[in-house]
Order: C-alpha cells, then sequence, then structure tokens
C-alpha cells in the first residue's frame, strides 16, 4: 500500500538486488536448512547466526570505513565469547558439525547482504529499499523452489503454509523495514550488535512452546550461556547512544 503511490522512487539499483538475494533466499534458506540439522530446533540454530556481527563489523570496517568505539569492541568481545563457547559445544559433540556450518553460512550470507543494503539504501526509502530487494529475491528463489514444490505438492497445505506467511509479514514485511531503515541511520556494524538480542528472545519462545507441547525442552547449557553473552554484548552497543 506505501509501495505503489511511492513507485516513482523505487531503486532498482545492483546492491539492492543483491542484498535482496544474499539476505532472503540465501541466507535464510540456510538458516531453515541449518534448524532442520538442529532436528527442528530452529531456535538453536538462531544462535549460531548471532556470529554475524563478527562478520558485519569486520566488513563494515574494512569495506565501509564504519568506525569502531570503545563499546563497540567491548560488545564484541561479549560477542566473540559467546562464538567461542557454540564452537566448543559442536567439537564435544553437543551440536552436530554440518548444522553449525550451516549457521555459519548463514550469517556469513546477511552479513554481505548487509553491506549491500547499506550501499542501496542512500537514495530511497527504507520501505522502498526493502521492497525492491524482495521483489529481486522472490526473482530469484521462484525458479529453484516451484519445482521443488511440483515434486512434492502434497507437502503445501494451509496448515503448513500459515507459519511461513506469519513468517514473512513479521520478519521480511515489517522487521526488514525497520532493520534497512536502521542500516540507512546509523551504519551496519552497530545495526548488526544492537539486535543481536532476538536469538535469545527466540530461544525462550522456542523453549516455551516446546514446554506447551510437552516436548522434550532441555537445552545444552551451553546455549544459554552463550545467549546470555550475546545479549549483554548487545545492551553494551545500545548504551553507545
Amino acid at each position: 500500500m506505501w509501495v505503489l503511490p511511492h513507485a516513482r522512487g523505487l531503486d532498482f539499483s545492483f546492491p539492492l538486488i543483491a542484498a535482496g538475494v544474499f539476505t532472503f533466499p540465501v541466507a535464510t534458506g540456510l538458516y531453515y536448512l541449518s534448524g532442520y540439522a538442529f532436528g527442528g530446533k530452529v531456535e538453536i540454530a538462531s544462535q549460531f547466526t548471532r556470529v554475524k556481527p563478527l562478520f558485519s563489523v569486520a566488513f563494515a570496517a574494512l569495506v565501509l570505513g564504519e568506525l569502531l568505539t570503545s563499546r563497540t569492541w567491548i560488545s564484541l568481545a561479549f560477542v566473540a565469547v559467546g562464538t567461542i563457547l557454540f564452537l566448543i559445544g559442536s567439537l564435544r559433540g553437543t551440536f552436530r558439525f554440518v548444522a553449525l556450518l550451516l549457521g555459519l553460512l548463514a550469517a556469513l550470507s546477511w552479513a554481505i547482504g548487509e553491506i549491500f543494503i547499506k550501499l542501496g539504501t542512500g537514495g530511497s526509502t527504507a520501505i522502498n529499499s526493502t521492497f525492491v530487494s524482495l521483489c529481486s529475491a522472490t526473482l530469484a528463489f521462484v525458479p529453484v523452489a516451484f519445482p521443488a514444490i511440483l515434486k512434492r505438492p502434497s507437502y503445501v497445505t494451509p496448515k503448513w503454509a500459515a507459519p511461513f506467511i506469519f513468517h514473512g509479514i513479521v520478519s521480511f514485511g515489517i522487521g526488514y523495514a525497520c532493520f534497512y531503515a536502521s542500516i540507512r541511520a546509523i551504519g551496519v556494524g552497530k545495526t548488526a550488535l544492537l539486535t543481536a538480542f532476538w536469538p535469545a528472545t527466540s530461544l525462550v519462545l522456542g523453549w516455551a512452546i516446546s514446554r506447551a507441547r510437552k516436548e522434550n525442552t532441555r537445552l545444552p547449557r551451553v546455549v544459554w550461556i552463550a545467549s546470555i553473552l550475546l545479549l549483554l554484548g548487545s545492551l553494551i552497543q545500545a548504551l553507545d547512544f
């Protein structure tokens, strides 16, 4: 509804198209695969994507020339320690290494997408930029997804699709519009660190849903410890304003 009256402001530039491809079909696809590799525990897979600030801040400093403040370094330290705990858990067999690798690749793809977001949002509003990226992501993904859906059409039911539709509206439609606006306003590095709290939220919600379903709700202690460290890193960065 917002985009149609402002269609003249749409900027189908290479950075926004690349941002859409890396952020949505590539990174989000790897994120879903990581959750599948964890036995459907997406809330655990989301913790591994928290290495993204390490990639994002490094790319922002090297590619975009963003400056790192003292609090940014402290925030990065908490994120780094949390990441190391996850790696230790993987080496000890707490996690499947394939799941860890998929999570890391998702984080890397998201970080690359963020650089393109920053490069492409200078001449357009955040909503218009998000719309362009979503369009490019859809065009890139449909040729891959459609044949797979045709092979197993029985899988595509309203009950199966409903959670993904809701996720698309809340995450892609609302969340990413805010995310694009934040990157445009304060940069990639600070935005990445500020949003480091969402996996902890995902973890708590996933744990609560599992308990409500009377499923196995026991999570490795290292997951909780690492999540707390990542949350602290996000809070420290928030104090930098």
